[in-house]
C-alpha cells in the first residue's frame, strides 16, 4: 500500500549514529482550528490508530530504497499532566 503522505527533500543537517538519541517532532499546520482538536483527539486515544513514520534512502538510480529508520508518532501530553501523573519524577 502506498503511504498518504510523503516527501523526498528531507534535509539532513548533519551526520546521524546509529548510537545518538534521536528524537521526531511534528506539527499540524491545520488552520482549521477545530479539525485540529479532532486529530489531536483521535491519535490520543491508543485505541485509535497511529502515526508511522519512515525514513529511506535511495541505494542508486531509479526507485530502489533501504529503510534507515521506522519509528511512530504519539500526541504530546502537556507538561502539567505529564508531572502530576509521573510517579518517577524527581521534582517534588
Amino acid at each position: 500500500m502506498r503511504p498518504e503522505f510523503g516527501n523526498s527533500k528531507i534535509k539532513i543537517y548533519e551526520d546521524i549514529t546509529t548510537e545518538q538519541k534521536i528524537e521526531a517532532a511534528a506539527w499540524l499546520n491545520v488552520t482549521d482550528e477545530d479539525l485540529r482538536q479532532k486529530l489531536v483527539e483521535y491519535f490520543s486515544d491508543p485505541k485509535n490508530a497511529n502515526i508511522n513514520i519512515q525514513l529511506s534512502r535511495k541505494t542508486g538510480e531509479g526507485y530502489n530504497k533501504v529503510k534507515v529508520a521506522v519509528f511512530n508518532l504519539f500526541v504530546n501530553t502537556p507538561k502539567e499532566e505529564k508531572k502530576e501523573d509521573d510517579t518517577y519524577s524527581l521534582e517534588e
